[in-house]
C-alpha cells in the first residue's frame, strides 16, 4: 500500500487513498478544499500506462461523473472552474 501523500495545487488538496473494489482496492485521490470533499478521482487506463485520472464521483458544484483528466493539474483547473460556475 502506498504511503498517504497530500499534494497541494491551487487551493485544492489532493490526498491519496485506497478505493474499495470487488477484487480488493485501487489507488484513488480525494479532492478537498478547506476540509470540504468535492470529488473522488480513480486511475484511468491500465496499470502499465501513463495514468490519467477519472472523475469517479463529484459533490456539490462538481456533481458530475465520467470526466477524464490527463493529470491532477488539469483536474484542479476543472474543479476550480466548476466551483466558480456554481
Amino acid at each position: 500500500m502506498r504511503e498517504l501523500v497530500a499534494l497541494y495545487m491551487a487551493s485544492f488538496e489532493f490526498q491519496s487513498c485506497r478505493l474499495a473494489t470487488r477484487d480488493g482496492s485501487e489507488e484513488g485521490v480525494l479532492c478537498m478544499r478547506d476540509g470540504v470533499l468535492f470529488a473522488i478521482l480513480a486511475p484511468a487506463g491500465a496499470a502499465d500506462e501513463e495514468p490519467g485520472w477519472y472523475l469517479h464521483l463529484g459533490f456539490g458544484p462538481c456533481d458530475r461523473e465520467g470526466l477524464i483528466f490527463r493529470n491532477l493539474n488539469e483536474a484542479g483547473e476543472w474543479l476550480e472552474q466548476a466551483i466558480a460556475e456554481g
